[in-house]
């Protein structure tokens, strides 16, 4: 009969169609078909509370996931229930027409009961009192009555909408004396009455879902995670297995184990100050290493406080550079110019914020695990069914098993509180920028631990019978507030542990960083001192800050030349003491040494004998009397070192360096062009000047010719002018601004040879041949040279007098 009638109305296209459509009218003929004969029966409520009902309303993403088979088997469902409990049979037919409008009759109506009654004929009618109650009646008195108490909104488990313990009940009565072809149609009425009312019911849903006020929502649910701490609900069930309830137990236990050591290792070792930190010692070593004499650098000519703060990672000592870039990578800036914010702490604050969300999910999981098992029926126990489409469901659960789980989620809770916390503060405490995003993702590894053993230890068909667990109904009914509460708590407790953190570890960790970079760098680097071993006085020298390439053994600018030597000198290519070759930058020869101890004597050598090394040889400059270009046999090795150095490719280009002490390479190199052979040049630096050019014939000459007269010729004024000029370029900076001499030379030597006689020792420093060449054939009258013979002083041959100025400078 149930087929017949599926075949005779569509009943798939039909129930599951728009949810406002009302039923399609039978025919005339169907009307009049007699019923079955059924005798008063009465169809009990459901007992299940969370039994789903076939003809209940469906979201449309849930009508998409159902097959006509599913369909159909809940259709099945409903007629096994009908039979169960028909026991009677009395001759009706039942015909329903949703579209007339009902006439109210009876005053007592139930708005949640549709009453249907009728006979074997065709004069039936229909009734509805509140929208949702239908009766119809005929002569034999006979009913059948379809019960429905509707909650507020509809609540839903896994497989769609469940109705509570008094939701729907059916009951058919004063049905007699019909034959078999009625007790189908009978069938079918009771059919077509419960489809109509699930039609109603679905109408009457719908309007009250989306009418309903936004102040509360239905049925809080809970779904079981793929975990070791959840899987141990199923510990002891026969479909377990004991082998798979033993390895349950026992990645509950590793879990638990390895959490809490890692808390520990956490606390017992990586919580305590960093000894790269302590303030103590990092002054002391700042007194005792960064400025003493002892660690003085002599390749760059700098202390070690300027070459740890100033040199890069391979030029500081491991620790230095370990310390000092953790601590500059810590303190830089987010935003440029905007010190207050540093790197490290922005970081840190990111990190701890996304560790105390897994740890806050982890609580919200372990509280709704616990209120899930709470909300089962409690019975001596632990009882699983199966529901609709091989599903599981917990029933009841035994105390012993209660007290268990509940004892489990408070160890649960408790170590992901202790994670937090031990974990937070490592965080916090880290300095390292590279490591806190770093640290952060394997903490949370160790989170979620659990999770990795279930997916390793646990028996497969263990986790298929944890996948077939549907969710669990915490609460039918909730307030919307309560939720939203819930919310604002995390979020409060998030910004409280931040807070907290922030103000306790994060602003001490950025004070004592800048403590540490203040102490080790702060100040004057650029100084060194050192005290007598047995005496003790201390003295004091400045040093230059760190720079490598302007080292003190070599002068600045010609790294670029060493740098070719370093990367194309070739041993095979030495000839005759010289490696030559040609580069991109040019023509290059260096001069080769047998020995490292040759060598060394070279080095050592004083400007003053170098310039006088004439010998052919090994130690020869291959010097003389008179200029020399790349064409003579040092000149291919003296002179890319000029051109390094200056830019002057000849000896006319050098002229304007042989001013320079610094230089005397272009006054060995160009000895006539500067003047060193010519003693009324003017020139005042004296380095670099061969002293055996004193001897020669022109220089001897010149002093026959000149005169014993102060500034009698023009070229005694150009001589004066160019002496004080390279007086006070080479002595600025040594001698005070405010020396008179020094004042005289600024104001352009304005005057003549009668200034030197204010002061004896102004004399002295003119006219005496000392560190300095002399100016005395410039004033040979105030310098005292008539009868000298010194020397100190370089006078005229015709001077006959001497009157040596001596005094004190």
């Amino acid at each position: 009969a149930l087929q017949q009638h599926l075949t005779e109305h569509d009943f798939i296209r039909d129930f599951w169609g728009e949810e406002d459509a009302a039923p399609p009218e039978r025919s005339a003929a169907t009307r009049a078909a007699p019923g079955p004969i059924v005798t008063e029966a009465q169809i009990e409520e459901f007992e299940d509370e969370a039994t789903p009902v076939c003809c209940a309303p469906r979201t449309s993403g849930a009508l998409a996931d159902d097959s006509e088979e599913g369909l159909r088997q809940r259709v099945e469902r409903l007629e096994r229930l009908l039979k169960e409990h028909l026991a009677s049979s009395t001759p009706w037919d039942i015909d329903r027409q949703p579209e007339s409008p009902p006439k109210e009759r009876e005053a007592d109506a139930d708005p949640n009961k549709i009453r249907l009654s009728g006979v074997s004929k065709a004069n039936e009618e229909e009734e509805e009192f509140g929208g949702n109650k239908i009766r119809l009646s005929g002569a034999s008195k006979t009913k059948i009555e379809v019960e429905q108490d509707l909650p507020p909104l509809p609540q839903r488990d896994t497989f769609g909408p469940v109705v509570p313990r008094t939701g729907l009940s059916l009951s058919a009565s004063g049905l007699e004396g019909q034959d078999e072809r009625s007790q189908r149609g009978g069938l079918a009425g009771v059919m077509d009455a419960s489809w109509g009312l699930a039609q109603r019911w679905m109408h009457r849903r719908s309007t009250s879902a989306n009418s309903a006020p936004p102040a509360s929502i239905t049925h809080v649910d809970h779904a079981l995670q793929e975990s070791s701490w959840d899987a141990l609900l199923l510990l002891g069930l026969s479909d377990i297995g004991s082998m798979g309830s033993l390895m349950v137990a026992f990645g509950v236990f590793a879990a638990a184990f390895l959490q809490l050591l890692f808390c520990w290792l956490v606390s017992s070792n990586l919580l305590s100050d960093d000894d790269k930190y302590d303030l103590t010692y990092l002054r002391e070593w700042r007194i005792y290493y960064g400025h003493s004499i002892h660690s003085y650098d002599h390749t760059s000519g700098s202390s070690l406080v300027s070459k740890v703060c100033k040199g890069r990672p391979f030029e500081r000592e491991w620790w230095n550079n370990a310390l000092l870039s953790e601590v500059d990578a810590y303190l830089q800036p987010v935003f440029p110019g905007s010190y207050q914010l540093p790197v490290g702490v922005v970081l840190t604050s990111m990190a701890i914020i996304i560790w105390f969300c897994f740890i806050l999910v982890e609580l919200d999981t372990v509280c709704g695990f616990t209120h899930a098992i709470l909300c089962l029926p409690r019975t001596g126990t632990t009882k699983v069914e199966f529901t609709e489409f091989g599903r599981r469901m917990f029933v009841s659960i035994s105390y012993k098993r209660l007290i268990v789980l509940c004892f489990v989620s408070f160890m649960r809770a408790f170590i992901a509180v202790a994670l937090g916390v031990s974990a937070g503060l490592w965080l916090a405490r880290t300095r390292d920028v590279m490591n806190i995003l770093r640290d952060g993702v394997s903490l949370i590894f160790i989170l979620e631990i659990d999770d990795l053993i279930y997916k390793v230890l646990v028996p497969a068909h263990a986790k298929k019978y944890m996948a077939s667990i549907q969710k669990f109904l915490v609460k039918e009914e909730q307030q919307m507030y309560i939720f939203n509460l819930s919310s604002l708590l995390k979020l409060v407790v998030l910004t409280a542990v931040i807070l907290i953190l922030i103000t306790t570890t994060l602003l001490p960790n950025t004070r004592q960083a800048e403590s540490v970079r203040e102490m080790i760098c702060g100040g004057n680097r650029d100084f060194v001192y050192g005290s007598h071993p047995t005496i003790g006085p201390i003295f004091v020298t400045d040093t230059t800050e760190y720079d490598l390439k302007n080292a003190e053994n070599m002068l600045p600018g010609i790294a670029n030349l060493v740098e070719d030597v370093v990367f194309n000198y070739d041993p095979k290519e030495v000839k005759d003491f010289m490696w030559r070759s040609t580069l991109s930058r040019g023509e290059l020869a260096v001069k080769h040494l047998p020995t490292v101890t040759e060598m060394q004597v070279w080095l050592d050598m004083p400007e003053s004998q170098a310039s006088e090394e004439t010998d052919f040889g090994s130690r020869s400059y291959g010097t003389f009397c008179e200029d020399r270009s790349r064409d003579f046999w040092e000149g291919d090795w003296l002179w890319p070192t000029i051109e390094t150095l200056t830019g002057a490719t000849d000896c006319a280009s050098a002229k304007p360096f042989c001013e320079r002490r610094d230089l005397p390479l272009v006054r060995m190199t160009c000895p006539q062009t500067c003047g060193c052979v010519d003693p009324l040049a003017g020139l005042y630096v004296d380095n670099g000047c061969r002293q055996l050019c004193m001897e020669t014939d022109a220089f001897q000459a010149a002093l026959g010719d000149a005169v014993c007269q102060d500034l009698a010729h023009e070229e005694h004024e150009l001589a004066w002018q160019r002496w004080w000029s390279g007086f006070y370029s080479n002595e600025r900076g040594v001698w005070s601004e405010e020396n008179e001499m020094m004042t005289f030379a600024r104001e352009g030597a304005v005057g003549n040879c009668s200034f030197l006689l204010s002061q004896e020792w102004m004399a002295r420093t003119f006219c005496q041949h000392r560190q300095n060449r002399p100016g005395s054939l410039i004033c040979p009258e105030a310098c005292g040279c008539a009868g000298s013979s010194t020397d100190l002083l370089w006078c005229p041959t015709s001077c006959t007098n001497s009157n040596l100025v001596t005094g004190d400078r």
